[in-house]
C-alpha cells in the first residue's frame, strides 16, 4: 500500500488514505477539488524526490531547495512517471518522433543493421561485433573445407608507453603475456628487443583454433580485443598453435591478417568515427531509405516498413528492443487516432488533443516496472472505441507491475477503475476532502457520491430530459476553420508564471488602482507601478515578481520551489505594508474567484470581470493562480469568460477545442448552461469535442 497521512497540500484538508499498489486508481470530482494536489503535487512530486535522493552528491545539492509536501507521513511510494496538461509546452520545436521517442529508437537500429554510408566516398562502411567477427571466422574456415581447423591470433593495438620495460610492465599487469610486431611474437616477461618498440605493436590476447564448440571463447577474446583496442582489433590466421620463440626475427606460419572495428571506420578513404554521431545516422539507411526518408513517413507506414523488413538473426538480435519500441509506440499512436502523422510534423502544429496523446506515448510504452505512473486527463480527445484503446495499454502498464493512477472522468475509465476515489464536495476552499474511495460497484450503490449517480444514469442509459441547445454543434478540426470569429483553441493562452486569470481579463490595473488610491500608499509614495509584479518598482527581484524558483533538473522534470527571499508573496515588504480593507496585494492574488468578487463590493469594473468567471464556473480558483498550472479545461473557460468581456452585443460564431478538457460531469453541466446564456443571446457555439455530455446537448 502507498500510505499518507495529513496531506495538507493546497486545498487538501489534513487527509489520510492508504492506496492499493499494481492496479489502476481513478482520481475524480469537481474540477478544483484536489486531484491533482494529491496525484502530482503530492505523490509525483515525493516520488521523484525520493528517486532523486538516490543520486550522486552532484545531483542532491538541489535537494535542499526541493520543498517536500506538506503530509505528516508518506511510505510505500515507488518511483514516479506523471504526463500532465503542459508536457509538451516547454518545447514546441520537437517533431513527434522525438516527442514519442520513436526517431531515437529508428536512429538505433540503423546503426545497428542498416547500411551506413561513408561521407566523403560513400563506399558502405560496415560495422563489425564480436558476434558477427565470428560468424565471419566460421564462415571462411568452411568455405576452404580445411581438412584441419586453423587456428588465429586475436590481438589489439595498445597505445606506447615512455618505455618498452613500461609498456611490458603495465599491460602484464592486466593479464596479458605476449605481443607481435608484424609477424615475431615476443613474451612480455623475457626482455624486449628495443629495436621492435615502435608503432604497430599488437598486444595478443588469444590463440585459439576455430571451432563451433570454440565460439564462446573466441567471441569473449573479441570483446577483450575491441575493448582495449578502443573498438578495433586484428585477427592473423596461423598454420599451428605452436609457439615463436621470444628471439625470433622470421615468420614462423603466419598468413593473412585482417582489421576489424566498430568505430564507423571507412577503410576506402581513412575517414574516422570523430564525424558527429548526427552526421554518421543520417548517412545510415535500410534498403535506401535513411531517416529523413523514415522520418517524413507517416506512423503507419513506419509501422508496416518495419514488420516488412527481412532481418537477419543476427541483426535482430541486435534490435530486437528498439524494433519492439518502435512498433509499441507507433501501435499506440495509431489505435488513438494519430497514425496519419508523419514523424517529423512538428509538435506546435497539432491541435491540443493531439499533443496530450503524443505525450502520452513515451510513457505507455516504456518497459519500466514497479513504477508509480500518474496520468492527467488521459482520454482528452478520444472517442470512446479510442479510450477503449488506451484502456488496453494502461492495463498493460498495471500487468508488468505498475501502479497507474488517472486523473479523468470518462466513463470508459472510472467503470474499468480497480479503486476508485473521489475528492470533494465541490471546489476550491469547497474541496480537499475524500468523500468516496472503494470499488466501482460500490460508488454506484452510493447515494452521496455526485460521481455515482452520473454513472449510474449512463450506465443504465438513462436520457438527459434537460433541453437541447439550439444554437450548439459538433465540428471537425477548429484549426481548419477560416472564418471571421472567435477560435478558442487550448493552446492559445500565455503559459508563464507572470500571467493569471485577472491579468490575463486585465483587470488587474484596476486592483493595483484601488491599492495606489489608499492613504498609507500615498503617504509612502508607492505607485500602481510598485502593485505590478511585472516590472522592478515593488517586486521581488530575487523571484521577479512569480513566487516561484525553477530548478533546471537538466534530464529530468524541473523543479518548483517557493522563493526563499519573499516567501511566495511577490513583493518587497514595504508594498505588502498597505492594505485595502484590512489585505495586502498578496493576500487579494490568493482568494478565490468567488471570495475576491465579495471582497470588492462596489467596485464595479473589477466586479465585472470576476462575475464572467464565475460564469464560467471558475469561482474557485485562485485570481493570482498562474495560467500554466491550470488544466486545459479551465484555460478554455478563462478565454471563455475574456471574450464573454469583450462582448458588445454583436452576434458572433464562437469556436471551442476541448471544453470540457479536466471536467467532472457536473462542471460540464455548468460549462452547458453557460452555452445556453450565450445561445439565447444570439450566439452560435461549434464545439470540437467527443464528449458524451456535449453530443447529447446537440438540438
Amino acid at each position: 500500500m502507498i500510505s499518507l497521512r495529513n496531506v495538507c497540500v493546497h486545498n487538501l484538508k489534513n487527509i489520510d488514505i492508504d492506496l492499493p499498489k499494481k492496479q489502476i486508481i481513478v482520481f475524480c470530482g469537481r474540477s478544483g477539488s484536489g486531484k491533482t494536489s494529491l496525484a502530482v503535487d503530492t505523490l509525483y512530486a515525493e516520488g521523484q524526490r525520493r528517486y532523486i535522493e538516490t543520486f550522486s552528491p552532484a545531483m542532491r545539492q538541489f535537494l535542499e531547495k526541493i520543498e517536500k509536501p506538506d503530509v505528516e507521513h508518506i511510505s510505500g511510494i515507488p518511483p514516479a512517471v506523471a504526463v500532465g496538461q503542459q508536457e509538451l509546452e516547454h518545447n514546441d520545436k520537437a517533431t513527434v518522433g522525438e516527442a514519442t521517442e520513436i526517431t531515437y529508437y529508428l536512429t538505433q537500429i540503423l546503426q545497428k543493421s542498416g547500411h551506413i554510408f561513408c561521407q566523403k566516398c560513400r563506399s558502405e562502411i560496415i560495422i563489425d561485433t564480436p558476434e558477427s567477427i565470428g560468424t565471419y571466422l566460421e564462415t571462411l574456415h568452411l568455405e576452404r573445407q580445411l581438412a584441419e581447423s586453423r587456428s588465429v591470433l586475436i590481438a589489439f593495438e595498445p597505445p606506447l608507453e615512455e618505455s618498452a620495460a613500461l609498456f611490458a610492465e603495465i599491460w602484464k599487469e592486466q593479464g596479458f603475456l605476449r605481443v607481435m610486431y608484424q609477424d615475431t611474437v615476443f613474451r612480455l616477461d623475457e626482455p624486449f628487443p628495443p629495436n621492435l618498440y615502435k608503432n604497430g605493436l599488437l598486444v595478443i590476447v588469444d590463440r585459439i583454433s576455430v571451432k563451433a564448440e570454440n565460439r564462446d571463447r573466441i567471441i569473449e577474446s573479441l570483446e577483450t580485443a575491441m575493448e582495449f583496442g578502443s573498438g578495433i582489433c586484428c585477427v592473423q590466421e596461423t598454420e599451428s598453435i605452436q609457439e615463436t620463440p621470444a628471439t625470433s626475427a622470421a615468420s614462423r606460419g603466419f598468413l593473412s591478417r585482417k582489421k576489424f572495428s566498430n568505430r564507423f571506420t571507412c577503410e576506402a578513404c581513412d575517414v574516422h568515427s570523430s564525424s558527429p554521431l548526427v552526421e554518421r545516422r543520417l548517412n545510415a539507411d535500410i534498403h535506401s531509405l535513411g531517416i529523413n526518408e523514415l522520418s517524413a513517413m507517416t506512423v503507419e507506414q513506419i509501422a508496416e516498413h518495419l514488420r516488412a523488413e527481412s532481418f537477419t538473426q543476427g541483426q535482430y538480435q541486435r534490435i530486437k528492443y528498439d524494433w519492439e519500441q518502435v512498433l509499441s509506440r507507433c501501435g499506440y499512436l495509431q489505435q488513438t487516432g494519430l497514425g496519419m502523422l508523419t514523424l517529423d510534423r512538428q509538435v506546435s502544429a497539432l491541435t491540443y488533443s493531439e499533443r496530450r496523446r503524443v505525450a502520452l506515448t513515451a510513457a505507455l510504452a516504456s518497459p519500466l516496472v514497479d513504477m508509480l505512473y500518474v496520468l492527467d486527463e488521459p482520454s482528452l480527445g478520444l472517442t470512446k472505441e479510442q479510450t477503449e484503446k488506451l484502456l488496453d495499454f494502461v492495463r498493460q502498464l498495471r500487468d508488468r507491475g505498475n501502479t497507474v493512477i488517472l486523473i479523468d472522468h470518462h466513463p470508459v475509465l472510472l467503470l474499468a477503475a480497480d479503486h476508485l476515489v473521489e475528492f470533494g464536495p465541490g471546489a476550491g476552499t469547497d474541496g480537499g476532502r475524500i468523500v468516496f474511495q472503494g470499488t466501482v460497484e460500490e460508488i454506484l450503490n452510493d447515494e452521496k457520491s455526485l460521481t455515482g449517480t452520473y454513472l449510474k444514469k449512463m450506465k443504465s442509459a438513462v436520457t438527459d430530459k434537460r433541453e437541447k441547445i439550439e444554437g450548439l454543434s459538433i465540428g471537425i478540426d477548429c484549426r481548419t476553420n477560416k472564418q471571421s470569429a472567435l477560435p478558442v483553441p487550448a493552446s492559445s493562452l500565455p503559459r508563464s508564471s507572470a500571467s493569471n486569470s485577472v491579468t490575463y481579463l486585465q483587470i488587474f490595473d484596476e486592483i493595483r488602482r484601488v491599492f495606489a488610491d489608499t492613504a498609507d500608499a500615498k503617504a509612502k509614495n508607492i505607485t500602481v507601478r510598485h502593485f505590478s509584479f511585472n516590472v522592478p518598482a515593488g517586486r521581488c527581484e530575487h523571484c521577479k515578481g512569480c513566487g516561484i524558483i525553477t530548478v533546471n533538473m537538466q534530464f529530468l522534470s524541473d523543479q518548483i520551489i517557493r522563493c526563499s527571499e519573499c516567501k511566495g508573496k511577490r513583493y518587497q515588504p514595504q508594498v505588502l505594508e498597505i492594505l485595502y480593507r484590512g489585505k495586502t496585494i498578496s493576500d487579494v492574488l490568493n482568494m478565490t474567484v468567488r471570495e475576491a468578487f465579495v471582497f470588492f463590493r462596489g467596485q464595479n469594473k473589477i466586479q465585472k470581470g470576476l462575475m464572467r468567471l464565475l460564469d464560467t464556473g471558475l469561482d474557485y480558483i485562485q485570481i493570482g493562480q498562474s495560467v500554466n498550472t491550470l488544466s486545459g479545461g479551465e484555460l478554455q473557460r478563462l478565454k471563455l469568460a475574456a471574450y464573454l468581456l469583450g462582448l458588445k452585443g454583436s452576434r458572433e460564431t464562437i469556436y471551442l477545442d476541448e471544453p470540457t478538457a479536466g471536467l467532472h460531469f457536473a462542471d460540464v453541466d455548468a460549462l452547458l448552461d453557460c452555452f445556453r446564456q450565450l445561445v439565447q443571446s444570439g450566439h452560435k457555439i461549434i464545439v470540437n469535442s467527443h464528449n458524451e455530455q456535449l453530443l447529447a446537448a446537440i438540438a
